[in-house]
């Protein structure tokens, strides 16, 4: 006999907030990087035939909105990635139980049904 797994919305909310985490991460990373080389950050001109202006390019938006807010965004989903495991975790149990439940309620339904079409005259 199968048994029958539940659907866990926490699930979906761990791929939603691990997906968040991610792309934030990679975000902060890139930050860093660009923070430790900003020569590397030097537009270029077709003026000066490809060669590196003297201006520094100005930073993309997301790079100041890391730079002020990174460090805050990456902790504030480490902790809901954390609380979401955990409730996933101890809700397990629940919607296994629920699953199994509802698939032997309908296993009854079904019994009911075929002994009473079996007992009914034709």
């Amino acid at each position: 006999m199968r048994i029958k797994k539940g659907f866990n919305p926490f699930y979906v909310l761990l791929v939603i907030v691990g997906t968040a985490f991610c792309l934030t991460a990679c975000a902060y990373g890139l930050m860093a990087m660009r923070s430790l080389r900003p020569e590397r950050n030097f537009a270029t001109s077709a003026a000066t035939g490809g060669s590196s202006a003297v201006a520094p390019a100005e930073s993309h938006q997301l790079m100041k909105f890391m730079e002020r807010h990174g460090n805050r965004l990456l902790l504030v989903e480490i902790g809901l990635l954390a609380a979401a495991s955990f409730a996933a975790m101890a809700t397990d149990g629940y919607w296994i139980r629920r699953a199994n439940e509802k698939q032997a309620a309908e296993r009854t339904q079904g019994r009911t049904a075929a002994k009473n079409t079996e007992e009914s005259p034709s």
